[in-house]
């Protein structure tokens, strides 16, 4: 019996080593394995960790991940370009003060003057005499028809006319020509005009319609905020 178990035991020994060796011989032999004609390494891909190619196992093709997508070029987005401008300013203080306000919120904006003709109003008159005696004489005789306010020109221009009064309305200067007419006399009628220095405010903002009168303290209800080209 004691025999029998010494047999059973250098039995069992041999067969260890003997299975320790095969699986050395494997390693081995794994790490010289070929698949194909050509010689190529064996490459083991992550799934076949657990399941090891054989030497026939068709060789892996090199990985080639896709290209990623150009990201398109970044395109510098103008803004948009608005330009107004603002006035008429009959005072260059208060040109100048509305500058200054706009300036502080932040909106350049430059200046620019210019002459205008503006309607002073409706001159009635009687054209010129050939003298002063005849002007006078006409004169007393719309004094004694109750008018008053009148008076005899002496410039080059009007010499020997007579003035019948300044009206800024158009209905009050023809009321006068009637009642002067009514006395037997050709009263005319004339637009008179004066030259008066005017100034405007030139800007540009990004947004539309961007209205400053509110931040504007300009004071005149002549004034307005115009569209006009950008240059």
């Amino acid at each position: 019996m004691r025999m029998f178990l010494i047999g059973l035991l250098v039995l069992n020994l041999i067969y260890f080593f003997w299975q320790v060796g095969k699986q050395k011989e494997e390693v081995a032999v794994q790490t010289v394995l070929a698949r194909g004609s050509a010689q190529v390494p064996l490459l083991v891909r992550l799934n076949e960790v657990d399941n090891p190619p054989s030497v026939n196992s068709p060789v892996p093709q090199e990985l080639v991940l896709p290209d990623e997508p150009e990201s398109p070029p970044t395109v510098a987005v103008m803004q948009g370009r608005y330009c107004y401008t603002l006035g008429p300013f009959t005072s260059e203080e208060m040109m100048l003060k509305t500058k200054h306000q706009l300036v502080a919120s932040g909106i350049s904006a430059d200046s620019r003057e210019n002459k205008e003709r503006k309607q002073r109003g409706y001159w009635v008159y009687l054209p010129s005499y050939p003298s002063r005696e005849e002007a006078l004489a006409v004169s007393r005789e719309l004094a004694a028809n109750g008018l008053q306010d009148y008076f005899i020109i002496n410039d080059n221009k009007n010499k020997h006319a007579i003035s019948l009064g300044l009206f800024s309305k158009k209905a009050g200067s023809q009321r006068r020509v009637r009642n002067v007419a009514a006395m037997g006399f050709e009263p005319k009628i004339k637009v008179r005009y004066r030259e008066q220095t005017v100034y405007w405010l030139d800007f540009e903002t990004v947004e539309q319609n961007n209205s400053v009168m509110g931040i504007t303290d300009s004071r005149n209800q002549a004034v307005e905020q115009l569209a006009r080209h950008c240059s």
